[in-house]
Formats: structure tokens, sequence, C-alpha cells
């Protein structure tokens, strides 16, 4: 069965090293989220792939950001 969880206070990497700007510009002014809902299967460990999720999904890396399975 799906689950929802909640990725929030996105900490995003948008440093030259991990971007495509020599220098590096707020989140927000990329427009990156700083929260995400996403639905998911019931195996996926979102300690282990939270970040990858969101950089495959919005092509900069994640330093770090809190999760939580919204109950429905």
């Amino acid at each position: 069965m799906p689950k929802t969880i909640r990725l929030s206070d996105i900490d995003w990497d948008t440093s030259s090293e991990c971007g495509s700007y020599s220098k590096s510009p707020s989140a927000k002014s990329l427009g990156l989220p700083s929260e995400v809902e996403i639905v998911v299967n019931k195996r996926w460990n979102p300690t282990e792939e939270a970040a990858a999720y969101l950089s495959d999904n919005y092509g900069y890396c994640v330093n770090g950001c809190q999760w939580e399975e919204i109950k429905k």
C-alpha cells in the first residue's frame, strides 16, 4: 500500500560544484521548494532515498531535509 511522505526544511546545495552557476543563487530564486509531498511504496526509505529523490527531480544536490509520514 502506498504512503505519503512530506519532505521539509530542504537544504538545497546550489553551489557551483553541484549546480551550473559560478555564484551560488538562493534556492528560492531558483524556484526550488522548501517542502514536497510524495507518494511512495511502503518499502521506500526516506532516510536513504529522500535526498536522491529530490536531486533527481529538481536537478540540485541536497545537503539534508526532514521527513514525516502523513497519515490519511
